[in-house]
């Protein structure tokens, strides 16, 4: 397969500088203290299927390779034929003989491993050895970039089983350092794991292993936006409570809640995730949109009020409240609740406008009349106080 001007960078313990050549070509040149390996090249460069020589050079093209004492210059005629200089610490080598076919032979394995005609290689590997062949190769790579191209096409190119997703999720989790190209593997093609437990769980390992913080959330929004499996929500959000930055961990859990990612049973889950959260804005903001939809009853309802109190400042408190007493809520003791937190908060203004919306919204019994007329009594503004009641009165 023919390749034109493509260079790529090189990582794992390896410094890869990545540049154009002042005149013309491009270089790919390694560094990994012990010997420098670089490579210039330009034109259009064939390699043979067995990648033990060049099937064709474009004329005025040239591959030219230096590794330690190891030297090769390569350029193709106007008859199709490739050209070749080789030495050895200075010595020349003749290319027909053994040593200046190993050579030959070293440069282009050295070329192909730092992502020299990366797609024409998967190709070649594929057709000989198939899917296993692919992905036992992976490991043999030095660049997180090129090992990404091998997973991807992977799974872009192939049917694969649960065994094979399972296999490449480990790849990115063990032999790809890069928190880039993990999260892109990982979020761009989330929907293959998802169609079973077992690639789900591994498929979440490898997201562990991402120490971004928006990388990792990258790769965790797309968790929460399928419509199928969501049976591993509490792994998912453990993991997102490793992640540090606050706007990210919020989109995490912003995403659960607008795709309606969690069952009854993750609600108190949910919860814990959000009351991580320390920005006190994102907190809020969170918790309104959790109140938008189903409200629970029993012991979950009292983790929405004790999450609801951990929200620092009056107003940011007040608005989570008012939005909760607009809902449907069922029960004697959940009114008595949201009556128990309003009374809590400072600031008398806030304090009614909670309690303007309760009488607005909630059933007239003696019990809720008394809790009512507690809370209001915390009110010490004359003013505050008598709107508070006009409104229990009016309704």
């Amino acid at each position: 397969m023919k390749t034109k001007f493509f260079a790529l960078l090189v990582s794992l313990s390896c410094v890869l500088l990545l540049c154009n050549s002042c005149h013309r070509g491009n270089s790919m040149v390694m560094s990994n203290g012990d010997y420098k390996l670089s490579v210039y090249y330009d034109g259009e460069i064939e390699i043979a299927d067995d990648e033990n020589d060049f099937e064709s050079i474009s004329p005025h093209g040239f591959v030219k390779y230096s590794k330690k004492g190891y030297r090769l210059y390569a350029e193709g005629n106007h008859h199709g034929d490739v050209q070749y200089e080789l030495s050895v610490n200075g010595h020349d080598v003749n290319p027909d003989s053994q040593e200046g076919k190993t050579l030959i032979s070293m440069a282009i394995k050295d070329m192909l491993d730092m992502g020299f005609d990366a797609e024409g290689r998967i190709q070649r590997i594929y057709n000989k050895g198939g899917k296993a062949a692919l992905l036992a190769k992976v490991s043999l790579l030095n660049s997180d970039y090129i090992k990404r191209m091998y997973l991807e096409w992977l799974l872009e190119n192939t049917d694969l089983t649960p065994v094979e997703l399972q296999a490449i999720a480990s790849k990115v989790q063990l032999e790809v350092q890069s928190d880039y190209d993990k999260s892109t593997v990982l979020a761009q093609h989330s929907d293959k794991f998802f169609e079973d437990s077992a690639s789900t769980n591994a498929w979440l390992a490898a997201a562990a292993t991402i120490q971004s913080d928006y990388d990792k959330a990258n790769a965790l929004k797309q968790f929460m936006e399928q419509t199928g499996q969501r049976a591993q929500l509490k792994a998912a959000l453990q993991i997102t409570a490793t992640v540090n930055s606050d706007y990210d961990k919020a989109n995490i859990i912003r995403t659960a809640l607008e795709h309606d990612a969690y069952s009854r049973g993750d609600y108190a889950d949910l919860l814990n995730a959000i009351n991580r959260v320390n920005s006190s804005y994102d907190k809020k903001e969170l918790l309104k949109t959790l109140v938008d939809g189903d409200i629970p009853e029993g012991e979950d309802f009292n983790s929405l009020l004790k999450s609801i109190n951990k929200v620092d400042g009056d107003f940011d408190r007040r608005e989570v409240l008012t939005e909760l007493a607009k809902k449907n809520i069922r029960t004697d003791e959940q009114w008595k609740g949201i009556l128990l937190e309003a009374s809590k908060i400072n600031s008398e203004y806030d304090k009614a406008e909670i309690l303007v919306e309760c009488a607005r919204n909630m059933p007239r019994n003696e019990a809720l009349r008394d809790a009512y007329a507690d809370a209001a009594n915390s009110i010490k503004s004359e003013y505050d106080y008598g709107r508070v009641m006009k409104g229990y009165g009016e309704r």
